[in-house]
């Protein structure tokens, strides 16, 4: 990660913010999606323009500092974090689009926002004249409130021709889209994940791209775009540098717990909870396990951002690995929230308490697929004993 002025300034920014966010925190949980107020100042300060591609005004920074950026803002609102974390990603990957359809979000409006759901089987495509025929019904749209247009992921239907079908990402404005207001959930309460639905959209064919151009490091966009950002597999990745969410939140539940520590007292024997020697020990195990998540994120997103500088590409190999690495590392985070919210005592029981709030978000993003072990020890695991040719589409 380059160190410059601007990227101080956003690290510095982003960390004045916790105490802010930390207030807003049950707000949000209620509105079930980014304030407003929330939004407009990630806005001001230039936080969604984090991965944007410089020529539309973008600071065109890469996964690393989105890792750094997750984190902080995570420490005071997990859900706002990981709003963030998407739509900010989300302008990297639009960077992987033909220059037309760059141009179609942000030539008229730079500081337009794109959500995005990456589930192939939720849609259907039909290739037609000039494009594509579009429906389908895509869950998880995290913050589809605040954004302007979406990239949604679909099969082509090629039976007609006798070909397989083709996984497909298109980019629709959010006229052509309706909201489905469902998102009502345990964790990440305020990310205003909703479906949205379509049926029968036409999508131009500049605004589609293929699955595989996700992947292998000459897309259209990288005609325009030269920054080794859009010649990453956009899949093999993008996860781990989202995982950002996941280490701040974690590290917002430690610090918590310390500080609440510090000053609690036991509410039946009146002893200062300090001199437990039992959660001494989970303080010291907890951040044992958040320091070697961050470390295991940051070195696979910056052997990944190594292979790119060499205008190579990862082995099949390297990209399970880091699957793995990503969905381990928020697994680290888990069991330090977990062992967190457990000694935190009756107190943590109520949804107002922070160290509640830590905990259901951090089961929320570790249900995500990509953050699931068991996923990705299947594939490192079969890949490494030959089981299977993988096909892997990240």
């Amino acid at each position: 990660m380059l160190s410059d002025n601007n990227t101080e300034r956003l690290l510095e920014e982003a960390k004045l913010l916790v105490p802010y966010l930390t207030d807003l925190y049950s707000k949000t949980e209620k509105s079930r999606k980014m304030l407003s107020e929330v939004e407009q100042s990630f806005r001001n300060k230039g936080f969604f323009k984090l991965m944007q591609p410089k020529h539309y005004g973008g600071h065109e920074k890469d996964h690393l500092m989105l890792i750094e950026m997750g984190a902080l803002i995570a420490q005071g609102c997990p859900s706002s974090a990981w709003v963030f974390s998407n739509l900010a990603i989300h302008s990297s990957i639009l960077g992987y689009f033909e220059k037309q359809a760059q141009d179609d979000v942000w030539k008229c409006n730079p500081d337009n926002l794109i959500c995005m759901s990456v589930v192939y089987s939720a849609g259907t495509a039909k290739e037609v004249d000039g494009g594509y025929i579009l429906s389908g019904d895509w869950p998880f749209c995290s913050g589809i409130d605040n954004s302007q247009w979406n990239i949604v992921a679909a099969e082509v239907n090629n039976n007609g021709v006798g070909q397989p079908n083709e996984k497909r990402l298109f980019l629709v404005p959010q006229n052509d889209y309706i909201i489905l207001d469902n998102w009502d959930s345990f964790g990440l309460s305020g990310t205003g994940s909703h479906n949205v639905k379509m049926d029968n959209v036409f999508v131009p064919r500049h605004r589609s791209l293929s699955e595989l151009d996700t992947r292998n490091g000459a897309s259209p966009g990288t005609s325009l775009n030269k920054s080794p950002v859009f010649r990453l597999p956009m899949q093999a990745i993008s996860s781990t540098a989202m995982a950002g969410v996941s280490w701040g939140t974690a590290i917002g539940a430690l610090n918590y717990f310390i500080e609440n520590t510090k000053n609690k007292v036991s509410t039946y024997s009146g002893e200062r909870v300090t001199d437990l020697q039992n959660l001494q020990i989970h303080i010291s195990n907890s951040s044992a396990k958040i320091d070697t998540a961050g470390l295991v994120l940051r070195t696979s997103t910056a052997e990944a951002l190594k292979i790119a500088e060499s205008n190579e590409l990862p082995s099949e190999s390297v990209k399970v690995k880091w699957r793995r690495d990503c969905a381990f590392a928020v697994r680290l985070c888990n069991e330090a929230i977990t062992t967190l919210f457990e000694a935190s005592g009756g107190s943590a029981l109520f949804n107002k308490n922070q160290m509640s709030r830590y905990f259901r978000d951090i089961k929320a993003i570790s249900s995500h697929i990509a953050y699931n072990t068991d996923v990705s020890g299947i594939n490192y695991g079969s890949h490494r004993l030959g089981l299977k040719d993988n096909e892997i589409d990240f």
